[in-house]
């Protein structure tokens, strides 16, 4: 073989081996970019599925906060639920808890660990969650009790007496509410939602109402009519132990309708169904109740709900 010949051979074999190191090369290239994109369908799932493991967390530890709150329960103990319901019961390493006005915000987060992610020195990563809660004034109930109260700066969690039937009436007892104090209402016809309402209540619709509730809906600032009269029957039905919710009014129309202002929550503590003095004892509570939220500058009598803000 020549010299010439002996040259191009050279020339040839660098040429290919040239060639199979650049292959190489990019089948290396080729495999990064693979587990990287594997790296993004897996270890990317997974950071979901905890992203939304810790929403969740973020939530629940909200709503527990603000229902504290909301029970005038203080910060301290506020604080203790969101932590219980973001950590120990949905899984949160750790969970800021901030509180503003009449609301709790918690940030839950979580280490999770990477596993295809590994290979381009990714070890794990914290997932994190935003979620605020809020409570406010209700702006209207269902299975309203056929109860009316004149507004005023009650007390929570001691007893007051709701009179239908005294003789020995003593009105500047701060702690008993009667005569024109508390009346009976017809919750089958308030304006709005009705526009019109049919036949007056009788004293067996309200008994029942007592009993169970009215089956609708009742709203803040609409007007419900009243019923007057003793209504020993209606006392008779209520139960011991209910939480039940009652209109507060702050006038009365010529016609008789009452003008809600807000709902109370009224825990009975005790009944007096016969005799010549019919009444229900029981304390004003600060309740949480599923039901549309009122404004935050609606009037706030201890009848709350709560719901997510963020």
């Amino acid at each position: 073989m020549n010299k010439p010949e002996a040259n191009r051979d050279t020339a040839s074999r660098s040429r290919r081996e040239g060639e199979r190191g650049q292959v190489l090369v990019m089948l290396a290239l080729f495999m990064i970019a693979l587990l990287a994109v594997v790296a993004l369908v897996f270890d990317g799932g997974n950071m979901y599925l905890q992203r939304r493991r810790m929403q969740n967390a973020a939530d629940a530890g909200a709503l527990a906060g603000a229902v504290s709150l909301a029970k005038e329960e203080g910060q301290p103990a506020a604080r203790n639920q969101a932590q219980e319901y973001a950590r120990v019961r949905n899984g949160a390493d750790s969970a800021a808890v901030t509180f503003g006005y009449r609301n709790v915000t918690v940030v839950a987060c979580r280490s999770t660990a990477m596993t295809f992610a590994q290979v381009i020195g990714l070890g794990s990563t914290e997932v994190c969650a935003r979620a605020t809660a809020a409570w406010v004034p209700i702006s209207g109930v269902g299975w309203l009790r056929p109860i009316a109260i004149e507004e005023f700066p009650y007390e929570f969690d001691v007893p007051y007496t709701m009179w239908d039937d005294v003789e020995d009436e003593d009105p500047t007892n701060p702690y008993d509410i009667q005569g024109a104090k508390r009346g009976w209402v017809d919750p089958s016809c308030s304006i709005p939602p009705q526009t019109t309402c049919g036949p007056a209540a009788g004293a067996s619709d309200l008994a029942e109402w007592m009993a169970n509730g009215y089956n609708g809906m009742t709203y803040v600032d609409s007007w419900i009519r009243g019923k007057s009269g003793v209504a020993a029957s209606v006392i008779g039905n209520a139960e011991v132990g209910d939480i039940i919710p009652i209109v507060v009014y702050d006038s009365i129309s010529e016609d008789g309708f009452y003008h809600i202002v807000t709902f109370a929550a009224f825990r009975i503590t005790n009944v007096d169904r016969t005799g010549n003095d019919k009444r229900i004892t029981g304390e004003f509570q600060h309740y949480i109740a599923p039901a549309p939220p009122g404004d935050e500058d609606d009037p706030d009598s201890g009848w709350r709900t709560v719901h997510l803000t963020e």
